[in-house]
């Protein structure tokens, strides 16, 4: 029902292809994941530097089972 946000960054986080869900915040199991993809469905990365969002906006996400 909205956007999805992480960051700000408070270091440079690198350069990212993919997110995913784990069913812990620490040493958990991978569930889900997901290409990060451009509104074509071209499969893209993206740096993170300190200070920058990663927003994928509502409605833009898919995942799929691990």
């Amino acid at each position: 029902s909205g956007d999805i946000v992480f960051g700000p960054a408070s270091a440079d986080w690198g350069t990212i292809a993919a997110i995913g869900l784990y069913d812990k915040s620490t040493s958990g199991r991978l569930m889900y994941y997901s290409d990060l993809r451009d509104g074509g469905g071209v499969v893209v990365t993206k740096f993170i530097g300190a200070g920058d969002r990663l927003t994928i906006p509502t409605g833009q996400l898919t995942i799929t089972e691990a």
